[in-house]
């Protein structure tokens, strides 16, 4: 294979899990397919960056440091922007590589039967090897609804919400979307579409991407034979109420972004009012009095900073 890839990794405050994951690449042969490992550092207070400087492994590190944080989606831009390869991945730090977790990705988009699909994800498993839920459709309306009042949890093979949980991620298959913690894309194409709209701080900006990525006729890919460990939360499990309220105020930008003015009425309804709610009731149900609180705390961030994240589209969109 004569193509490379630019691997793309935004760190915040990551402490061992970067060192972990480039410890598990530098046993590969997917090395040699990488023309850099370009990690995007969002102003870090750990010493995540000072571990991996002196880089032992002899990997091909280019390190970009900010000194604000920038979110997920503009820091990955600042990544991308460093890529001339015909071919990015965008990997979070907690995860945790094995041989051929690139290779046989890049492989499949390397087959010219392929040449319609824009991306593609891989099989993640936790540490178990148990596979990782992680594949999603491209958001409706209906299916907003169901996840917004927990149905797709209480039905998940009658009402399905945007996750596939009713699917056991067993075989390869097109599928609407594949997490961001191993998304492989044509750089090309990735320029092309304006790359992931820095609207999003944290969360959604690949959901999004995916979903234009369809509107312009590309299939993504999800393979069940290739894998890679993804801890999943890495540094954001420090800071789990935070991490809920980024996630309500980017569900709440992308439904604004694709529906009609009639569903966002009804859907910003559900997701704003109905939704904290019903999650405060379901863990409670459970017992779990602890991440109900969490819960409680998370939508009042979401409350107080509804308007305070960045507005501009993207650093590859024209003017």
């Amino acid at each position: 294979m004569n193509a490379k890839v630019d691997v793309i990794i935004v760190n915040w405050n990551s402490g061992q899990l970067l060192h972990d994951l480039f410890t598990s690449l530098s046993k590969t042969t997917d090395r040699n397919l990488i023309h850099q490992l370009i990690i995007v550092d969002n102003d870090s207070v750990d010493n995540s960056i000072a571990t991996i400087e002196a880089n032992p492994w002899g990997l091909p590190l280019k390190i970009i440091k900010s000194k604000h944080n920038l979110g997920f989606a503009k820091a990955c831009n600042l990544g991308a922007k460093e890529s001339e390869q015909k071919y990015l991945l965008f990997l979070n730090p907690d995860t945790l590589l094995f041989e051929g977790s690139i290779a046989r990705a890049m492989d499949y988009l390397e087959n010219p039967e392929h040449k319609n699909y824009g991306a593609c994800g891989i099989q993640l498993v936790d540490r178990l090897n148990i596979p990782n839920r992680s594949c999603a459709r491209i958001p409706t309306f209906t299916n907003f609804v169901y996840a917004a009042l927990g149905l797709n949890v209480i039905f998940p093979k009658v009402l399905k919400g945007i996750l596939k949980l009713e699917w056991g991620h067993a075989n390869t298959q097109d599928v609407g979307h594949v997490i961001g913690a191993f998304y492989l894309v044509r750089t090309e194409i990735f320029k092309k579409l304006g790359g992931f709209d820095e609207r999003y701080f944290l969360y959604y900006e690949d959901l999004d991407f995916s979903t234009t990525l369809k509107q312009n006729n590309y299939k993504i890919a999800f393979l069940a034979d290739t894998r890679a460990v993804h801890i999943g939360g890495g540094c954001s499990q420090k800071i789990k109420a935070k991490r809920l309220s980024y996630s309500y105020l980017s569900k709440v930008k992308y439904i604004n972004k694709h529906f009609p003015w009639y569903e966002r009425i009804i859907l910003n309804f559900l997701v704003i009012f109905v939704e904290p709610v019903m999650r405060s009731v379901f863990y409670i149900l459970q017992l779990s009095f602890k991440e109900s609180y969490v819960s409680l705390v998370g939508y009042f961030q979401f409350v107080m900073n509804a308007f305070s994240l960045p507005t501009s589209r993207s650093k590859y969109e024209s003017s």
